[in-house]
């Protein structure tokens, strides 16, 4: 590391350094500010899908002059295709209904540290769905039983269906998809999720660091001009950060690669859970 206000000890995470010196009081910058940097924010932000299927358009009828789409539900089978696409991760679905509508309230606990669930959620293809989607006609109604679940997770084919309520516990919801993540990948979920969680505080700090020497520098340039030592220093410092914080991007990508595991053709006859 180079000299100024990054260096002294370091501590991380997977191979990952971070300076444990914070910011020098005093006019030397602000205090190193804890609120979620714009990394961290990006790895808690739940990446929905909202899928519209456009049912096929039918040829007109003798006397019709327009052409006309069919609205009706697809088979279960057909549903789960449209949904999952090319996407082969596991689906994790929420069913908005009238109380809900435009929150993750069946997901996320308003009084609990949501951190590890979100970061679930990397390994899931999201979808949310609209109220309407219990309709009888809508595209989408078969996903769903005669009760609609609120949230459900399956495997992208719909096999390993689970329904969930919308007020089960953090545990029970964590153990859900744990236990579905076993399923479909490879690596262990629970390992990359707590190093996750360890990666969260690296960002932070780091970008935090980034933004305050950012700060000092062009503060130093301003009073003393570029070839000001003390220019020298703090550029050190950011190449110094900016290295530290590629390495957790990296480390970031590595973990969120869990290897999803070969899925096996199922026959006309076997049985699906």
């Amino acid at each position: 590391m180079g000299g100024g206000s990054s260096g002294g000890g370091m501590s991380g995470v997977g191979g990952v350094g971070v300076s444990a010196r914070p910011a020098t009081p005093g006019g030397r910058g602000a205090p190193i500010s804890f609120q979620r940097q714009p990394s961290t924010k990006r790895l808690l932000t739940i990446q929905w899908t909202f899928p519209v299927y456009k049912a096929p358009v039918t040829q007109p009828r003798e006397g019709q002059t327009v052409a006309r789409s069919a609205e009706a539900a697809l088979p279960r089978e057909d549903a789960f295709a449209q949904l999952a696409g090319d996407d082969r991760r596991p689906l994790l679905v929420l069913r908005e209904c009238s109380a809900c509508k435009g929150t993750d309230h069946a997901l996320i606990h308003r009084q609990m540290n949501n951190d590890v669930t979100l970061l679930l959620t990397r390994f899931f293809h999201c979808v949310k769905l609209p109220t309407h989607v219990i309709e009888g006609n809508h595209a989408f109604r078969n996903l769903f039983t005669e009760r609609p679940a609120h949230l459900f997770l399956s495997s992208a084919d719909g096999s390993n269906y689970l329904a969930l309520n919308g007020d089960q516990t953090q545990t029970e919801l964590w153990k859900a998809m744990y236990d579905l993540l076993g399923r479909e990948y490879e690596l262990d979920a629970k390992s990359a999720v707590k190093e996750l969680v360890k990666l969260l505080s690296v960002f932070d700090h780091v970008e935090s660091r980034i933004s305050e020497v950012r700060e000092r520098l062009d503060l130093e340039i301003e009073k003393r001009g570029p070839d000001s030592p003390k220019v020298k220093e703090l550029e050190q410092d950011l190449r110094d950060l900016r290295e530290q914080k590629t390495k957790a991007e990296r480390r970031r990508d590595e973990l969120l690669d869990l290897k999803l595991r070969p899925r096996v053709a199922l026959g006309p006859d076997a049985p699906r859970r």
